[in-house]
């Protein structure tokens, strides 16, 4: 069931120590409970007082912010890709390891990029190009089409109607305590953190 107001932060999939070393203790323990649990507490204040949209999930609100006052929107909305775009990079990584993708996503990635390994290049350029901070994202089309698509800041993937497979965070405090200004080791090392199992699931819900 989709979570509606008040948001609750999603438990991590994973131990705070599971990533080591690709991400260690410090920078998942800044990550989740400084950041991510900022935008849970940022967006519950700003739904407070507008019970009209208690009860909408959290994509929706995404998907179709005409339904959000629009003195409150663009507020609404920023909060509200920190939430969704928080809890997707955090549901898709897992213990280190290389694995490849689960079976049925591996098809698809083969017909769209014609390889895994064209896939990866593909997606590692997105994340090289990204200037400032944002997230890289492989995702699903209306048709369930997949595709590399990118966003700026906390614009998130139901504002444009896609769906969400997995995402890379290029945010500073993402990576910074660990890698420093380091951003490409960081991007191909999260390729050894994707749970290809939950990405795959993602890619079926879509």
């Amino acid at each position: 069931m989709e979570q509606t107001y008040p948001f609750q932060p999603q438990k991590l999939p994973f131990g705070v120590d599971r990533l080591a070393p690709l991400l260690d203790r410090r920078t998942i323990l800044c990550h989740y409970q400084l950041h991510y649990k900022k935008y849970i507490s940022q967006l519950n204040s700003q739904l407070k007082d507008l019970p009209q949209l208690h009860d909408i999930p959290l994509a929706k609100l995404l998907s179709d912010p005409s339904v959000i006052p629009a003195d409150s929107r663009e507020a609404v909305i920023r909060s509200a890709g920190g939430v969704y775009n928080h809890q997707i990079y955090f549901g898709c990584m897992g213990r280190p390891g290389d694995q490849l993708p689960q079976p049925k996503l591996r098809l698809a990635i083969g017909e769209t990029f014609g390889s895994f390994e064209g896939f990866k290049l593909k997606f590692l350029q997105a994340c090289g190009q990204m200037y400032g901070s944002g997230y890289v994202w492989l995702a699903s089309d209306s048709g369930g089409k997949l595709l590399i698509a990118v966003t700026k800041e906390q614009e998130s993937l139901p504002q444009y109607g896609l769906r969400p497979v997995l995402c890379c965070d290029l945010w500073e405090h993402a990576y910074y305590l660990q890698y420093l200004n380091d951003r490409d080791l960081y991007s191909r090392n999260f390729f050894r953190l994707i749970n290809w199992k939950a990405a795959e699931a993602n890619y079926m819900n879509a």
